[in-house]
């Protein structure tokens, strides 16, 4: 480790000098005054190395951002931050690599004190706008907040010394939110005009075209975008789109193997394909291509997973667990997560005992693990018997209690109390988890489940 890399330890470095001392003093210093001096330069070694600046720290981050090692380069950032914390640089590059890693939360705050901290940061206030609207579109409460952020940051793009073509793309793609892709054709073409080569942009407009009903105008543009840039996948996805529309089943085919062949190295277009093979009735074909990525790990370390994850959505669970505990023995740096798969399959096959042995064995390692606990409590309330029943309840306070408003947590408890037979108290929990999560369904069911069992009818209507 190099003296850059080191923790920086600025206390207790050195005694205090005496007041004799004297800095600079050329002649021979005192056999009682070499320890301190040692020290004393050991403490000025320490520091220079301690001392990196703020541009230091962003610089370093740059260089493992660009090298694939994201959680190296958030640190560094963070630890920009640290030095100095009203930086929107160093909190606009966190936020990318926040992104990189899949921490949408914490991107979206990051991104949001790089554009108040600096206002002029153009490429901040895009990340932001993308953001903002991307987690609107997939929160099904779809928050105003956020389309009111996403829509502040398209007329700051629009205005006077920002990037009017970002500003128009941001503005089509509100309009195809709120469904009215005249508008954002509209948008979109004036984007194009301005910049021609722009993949956003093209793949965009596309996508435009076609929830406008001008498919054949579309398609053209989905395929400029494809030859002008092949590893946009977005043209792919629109060009996909309109052939299935057709059904024009060998056009989609070739165009997937298109998408492989140009991205060798993404798994995307593999796990199209073979999902393309098993809807057309052509399941062997799919495993064939599945086994693509299999047989390179090289290129695909988390094969297994991609597998695992591709048999549980055909709801072909005994294949997804072969795949998961192939994987666990594999992919070390990934053993949990398969673990956990492997936990998770087990009790949807119904093996209920196999799979309170493997939850227990990752919470000997992860004893705070929530989703594992919760699918413990879930196994356990399964199994019945007075002895699991209460086990079950006691995990599920201890979750409640760690998670309070996590209505998912919430139902947990609930559900092992209505089993239990505890009702005041299940009903409790369950109308918690009700409010916390007003769109799901399951803390009504268990609600009205338990009405039932207090044979409550006119509650149950």
């Amino acid at each position: 480790m190099s003296m850059n890399d080191r923790p920086c330890y600025r206390r207790n470095l050195a005694a205090p000098l005496s007041t004799n001392h004297r800095l600079g003093c050329a002649r021979t210093i005192p056999s009682s005054a070499i320890p301190a001096t040692i020290l004393c330069a050991l403490a000025c070694t320490f520091l220079v190395g301690c001392g990196k600046s703020t541009a230091q720290y962003i610089d370093r981050g740059n260089r493992l951002f660009a090298s694939g090692q994201y959680g190296d380069a958030t640190l560094n950032y963070r630890n920009a931050i640290k030095k100095s914390p009203t930086s929107g640089e160093a909190y606009y590059r966190l936020g990318l690599g926040l992104v990189k890693q899949n921490q949408i939360g914490e991107a979206y705050q990051a991104f949001n004190h790089a554009v108040q901290l600096s206002p002029r940061n153009i490429p901040a206030k895009i990340q932001f706008g993308d953001l903002s609207l991307a987690i609107y579109a997939r929160d099904p409460k779809h928050p105003a907040a956020l389309y009111t952020q996403a829509q502040s940051m398209a007329d700051a793009l629009l205005a006077p010394g920002g990037n009017r073509v970002e500003g128009l793309r941001l503005k089509g793609a509100l309009a195809l939110v709120d469904n009215h892709p005249g508008n954002a054709v509209e948008a979109l073409r004036e984007a194009r005009q301005l910049a021609p080569d722009n993949a956003e942009v093209a793949g965009g407009m596309a996508q435009a075209l076609l929830r406008d009903n001008q498919p054949d105008e579309a398609e053209k543009i989905a395929r400029q975008t494809v030859e002008r840039h092949p590893q946009y996948n977005p043209g792919y996805e629109v060009l996909y789109a309109i052939y299935g529309s057709q059904q024009n089943w060998e056009k989609a085919e070739t165009l997937l193997k298109l998408w492989i062949a140009n991205n060798p190295k993404e798994a995307n277009p593999v796990l199209r394909l073979a999902a393309f093979y098993y809807a057309r009735q052509q399941p062997d074909e799919g495993e064939k291509t599945l086994n693509s990525l299999l047989d390179h790990r090289d290129r695909f370390p988390q094969a297994d997973l991609l597998a695992g994850d591709f048999h549980a959505v055909l709801r072909n669970q005994e294949k997804a667990l072969t795949d998961y505990q192939r994987g666990a023995t594999r992919d070390q740096s990934r053993q949990q997560v398969y673990q956990e798969r492997v936990a998770s399959t087990l009790a949807a096959l119904g093996r209920n005992g196999e799979a309170i042995k493997a939850a227990d064995v990752i919470l000997a390692k992860d004893p705070k693990n929530q989703f594992v606990r919760g699918l413990k409590v879930e196994l356990l309330d399964r199994v019945g018997g007075a002895q699991n029943l209460n086990a079950a309840v006691n995990l599920a306070n201890d979750l409640a209690k760690e998670a309070p408003s996590n209505g998912r947590m919430q139902l947990l408890v609930g559900q092992a109390l209505l089993m239990k037979g505890s009702l005041d108290e299940a009903l409790t929990h369950l109308q918690r988890a009700a409010q916390a999560e007003a769109l799901s369904e399951a803390a009504q069911l268990s609600m009205a489940r338990l009405e039932l069992l207090r044979r409550n009818y006119a509650a149950v209507l």
